[in-house]
Formats: structure tokens, C-alpha cells, sequence
């Protein structure tokens, strides 16, 4: 474990091109996490139902390179973690997250 919380991952387990990934936010801090992730040049998808309600609440999508930002988004205000399966930030593939955006209308994911 190193000093900050983080296990050291292996370098032959981090990516150097960036991948969407699921970023488990504190309650209520989708918003913030965001703006943070995004102010630090972080492509972000927090996908909504309404103007206050997230489709995945407490979760919001980033896209990073783990090898160059994982500490970043991982200690970003509003952030509690980054979903691993083993111990490694599993990537969430662009199809899934396109599906998403399909049924958006007027920003916001219709349910139907």
C-alpha cells in the first residue's frame, strides 16, 4: 500500500491510453466530482433523468489514462473511489456509454 491509500498497481496493469471507467462519488457529490474532474482536463458522462437526479446515482464516468491520471481522479474532490474488479480499475466499454447517449433528449436519458 502506498502512503496515499493507493496500492501500487503493477505498470504492466495500468494503461496508458485513456478508457472510460466508473467513479463512485461521495453521496450527493456527482456534481462537484465532475466539475472537479473535468477543471483538471478529465473527459467526463454523468448521465441524468432530470435536472436533480442522476441515473446512477453516487456514480459518474471518467475517461483517463490510469498510468498518467489515477491518482488524480482518485483523490479529486467529491471522488471515493474508482470501481476495480481484483484490485484494477475495470475500463466500462465506449459502447455502453454510447447506448446511453442514443436515448438522450434534451440532455437528460429518457426512460421508457
Amino acid at each position: 500500500m502506498s502512503p496515499h491509500g493507493l496500492k501500487s498497481l503493477p505498470m504492466d496493469l495500468l494503461s496508458s491510453q485513456a478508457s472510460w471507467y466508473s467513479v463512485l462519488t461521495k453521496p450527493r457529490q456527482e456534481v462537484l466530482a465532475e466539475l472537479v474532474l473535468q477543471r483538471s482536463g478529465v473527459e467526463t458522462f454523468n448521465p441524468r433523468i432530470s435536472p436533480n437526479k442522476a441515473l446512477f446515482p453516487s456514480y459518474i464516468f471518467a475517461k483517463f489514462s490510469t498510468q498518467t491520471h489515477l491518482r488524480l481522479v482518485r483523490y479529486s474532490l467529491g471522488v471515493r473511489e474508482i470501481v476495480k474488479f481484483g484490485g484494477v480499475p475495470a475500463p466500462v466499454e465506449e459502447s455502453l456509454l454510447e447506448a446511453i447517449r442514443l436515448r438522450m433528449n434534451n440532455g437528460f436519458v429518457v426512460l421508457e
